[in-house]
């Protein structure tokens, strides 16, 4: 081997090296990447209750709200309180869950029971109101009602699973 061949093959070489060692690089830049948009995604988030607290003045019972979780958020601006009933807007996806509460009521309205489970808060069903979901929890004094703008049984099992009192 003479000396300019010698040198083309370490040419080759070097190159080799740099392009294996740039392909080893982006593929760990697009592992750290994914990872921390799986994780991101999946930390629940920081529910703002001061609207929900400002709430509590207009009303004589006790609110409830789902611990903060996975997918799960309060849509900002959505709290009301009127003529005795607050009501919110949770959101998962493209899904809107409806929430309103009340005060208990002596007798309430029958509807047919597709699911029945217990929630720290109380008592608690899922019932299909014209092939949407609707869940309840009689909690103590409190009436909430959930209502979805689909089909989405286990979603709102999960959120009602997880309601505590606002304090």
């Amino acid at each position: 081997m003479n000396e300019e061949e010698k040198t083309e093959s370490i040419s080759i070489s070097k190159k080799s090296v740099k392009r294996l060692a740039g392909a080893i690089l982006l593929a760990l830049l697009l592992l750290i990447a994914g990872y921390l948009v799986f994780h991101k995604g999946n930390k629940p988030a920081v529910v703002d209750i001061s609207q929900l607290q400002a709430a509590k003045q207009y009303v004589n019972f006790q609110i409830y709200y789902p611990k903060p979780q996975p997918g799960y958020m309060l849509q900002p601006n959505t709290v009301q309180a009127n003529n005795g009933v607050v009501s919110f807007i949770y959101g998962y996806g493209s899904d809107n869950i409806n929430i309103s509460e009340q005060a208990q009521p002596p007798v309430v309205e029958q509807v047919t029971k597709t699911r029945q489970f217990s929630t720290p808060a109380g008592s608690a069903y899922l019932a299909d109101l014209n092939g949407h979901t609707a869940g309840f929890i009689q909690a103590d004094k409190t009436l909430v009602i959930l209502s979805s703008s689909g089909n989405i049984p286990d979603k709102l099992q999960s959120l009602m699973t997880n309601f505590q009192r606002l304090d």
